[in-house]
């Protein structure tokens, strides 16, 4: 299976530099039916593009079976963005963290825990916006 966190960056790398994600469900090997079962593209836009076949109408287990894959793949990507989505408070706890213990140290002249106290609420305020700076010319250089 690999590991996940590798897993959601292939997949975003998919999503956003191939235009789209694309989820094929085939026939059972072993069936005589050549093609696919259902084909899903969901592009970065949240566009949702599916085509599913005639005989796949009669078979609700195959269907079931692309939607399982699908619901599994919007999952790791909505994980993922929450986990983003995360980082800045994380950052903002942990600055104000040493920003606290660091008050309490700098009458004994240490000042180290202080600045890096300094350092990790300024980068939480500071990391969305960056964040979606380089995410526009990511995009703008790939249009």
């Amino acid at each position: 299976m690999g590991i996940p966190f590798i897993n959601t960056l292939f997949l975003l790398r998919d999503l956003f530099s191939k235009g789209g994600m694309e989820i094929d469900t085939p026939f059972d090997p072993d069936s005589k039916k050549p093609g696919l079962v259902a084909r899903t593209l969901v592009q970065p836009d949240a566009d949702v593009i599916m085509y599913v076949s005639k005989d796949a109408l009669d078979r609700p287990d195959l269907l079931e079976k692309h939607f399982d894959i699908l619901e599994k793949k919007i999952l790791t990507i909505r994980r993922f963005r929450l986990f983003l989505k995360s980082v800045p408070l994380i950052l903002l706890v942990v600055g104000i963290a040493l920003l606290m213990q660091g008050s309490f140290d700098i009458d004994q002249g240490q000042i180290n825990k202080f600045m890096w106290g300094v350092f990790f609420s300024g980068i939480s305020c500071v990391i969305k916006p960056l964040a979606k700076l380089v995410f526009a010319a990511y995009v703008r250089m790939k249009t």
